[in-house]
């Protein structure tokens, strides 16, 4: 059994949309980033008391391959294409199909030797569970959350309890 130790960040600068991390997997792991949008329905509080959960759409993804010290990053993306004035869910993500057969054979082709890690998501395919490593953060319109931070957000899990703004937890 392995535990996965799962560090993502984001930055916001300006227009960019920054999300580098760390974590405790080999050189070449497949760390998967998407950003998906909150229904207009979605106020501020829903979303930051986590009674609201974005759309299935996917508005941009982008893949990086962990280095050899264990680092990813950077993945940017242009806020103009998520619109400053709307919110958003930035999803970082180790699925263990998507990886080289040495990174398979250590978390198992379908998760199954992932243990006691922060992140572990269960998704049903078929009739085959997955076990996946992902974490979140959201994202504000630009008005509520000041644009832009160099402080780096730390993403959660969704066993975190409470709120999260692009504040941080």
């Amino acid at each position: 059994m392995v535990m996965v130790d799962f560090a993502p960040t984001l930055v916001l600068l300006g227009p960019q949309i920054i999300v580098r991390g760390e974590v405790s997997l080999p050189a070449g792991t497949v760390v998967t980033v998407q950003i998906k949008p909150f229904s207009d329905l979605d106020d501020y509080l829903s979303i930051v008391n986590e009674h609201a959960e974005p759309l299935d759409e996917v508005l941009m993804e982008g893949e990086i391959e962990v280095d050899e010290n264990g680092e990813f990053g950077p993945v940017v993306f242009k806020r103009e294409v998520p619109n400053p004035d709307k919110r958003f869910r930035i999803e970082a993500s180790i699925d263990p199909r998507v990886q080289s057969q040495d990174v398979q054979e250590l978390l198992g082709s379908a998760g199954e030797n992932i243990a006691d890690s922060t992140g572990m998501v269960s998704l049903t395919e078929g009739e085959k569970e997955v076990v996946l490593i992902r974490k979140y953060t959201d994202v504000m319109t630009d008005d509520e959350d000041g644009s832009g931070t160099l402080d780096p957000i730390p993403f959660v899990s969704e066993e975190h309890e409470g709120g999260i703004s692009s504040d941080g937890p």
